[in-house]
């Protein structure tokens, strides 16, 4: 990796589907969530407990946040 390498990726449901890198065509990551856990008995995932939006991070950007 560099400056000048690129990263592909989709967003849905508050996460990351498919992160591709170094390659377009083939994913190296499928579903980068996040999961929240005191350790004993809470347990939330970012993708089936919360309430997300995709929304333009900078209008002059081609991803969103």
């Amino acid at each position: 990796m560099n400056l000048h390498s690129r990263v592909w990726f989709t967003l849905s449901h508050g996460i990351l589907n498919e992160i591709y890198f170094p390659r377009v065509d083939q994913a190296c990551t499928r579903d980068f969530g996040l999961i929240v856990t005191d350790g004993h008995q809470f347990f939330s995932e970012e993708k089936r407990y919360c309430t997300f939006g995709n929304l333009p991070s900078n209008p002059e950007c081609p991803f969103t946040s």
